[in-house]
């Protein structure tokens, strides 16, 4: 009876483990800055700084679909949240014929795009967005 206990125990432990989040470690280029590609809820954090990026949604998608023709080329607009070293975060909303740009603790966040393009014959699936922000210190 003991044993099964401490083995739900130790599943439970595992299991937890696996679904915390985890920070994926991005190094800058020697120019200071950095490319980088999250999915949704995906965080990044930059070698030598305390600086941290959570890409947390996509707000809002009204990009033509790829197999349509346009007379606009439409709008997305995500959320991101930056966490600095003084403890300070905020979150931002990104947009791709907007504001393509923020600052926050010194680190300037571009929008460089927002895949995949959506399509008319089905809406997009949250988890299947993929965000790429350059980060410049």
């Amino acid at each position: 009876m003991m044993r099964r206990g401490w083995a739900a125990v130790a599943l439970a432990a595992l299991l937890g483990a696996a679904c915390a989040p985890t920070v994926r470690r991005v190094a800058w280029s020697a120019a200071g800055e950095a490319s980088i590609t999250l999915a949704p809820r995906e965080r990044v954090s930059f070698e030598g700084e305390r600086l941290e990026v959570r890409f947390d949604r996509v707000e809002s998608d009204s990009r033509c679909p790829a197999d349509v023709a346009c007379i606009q080329a439409g709008d997305a607009t995500v959320g991101i949240t930056v966490l600095a070293a003084d403890g300070s975060s905020k979150t931002y909303k990104l947009d791709t014929q907007r504001v393509q740009s923020v600052v926050h603790a010194g680190a300037t966040i571009s929008l460089e795009g927002l895949e995949p393009r959506p399509v008319s014959s089905r809406p997009t699936r949250p988890e299947e967005y993929r965000l790429t922000l350059r980060v410049r210190r």
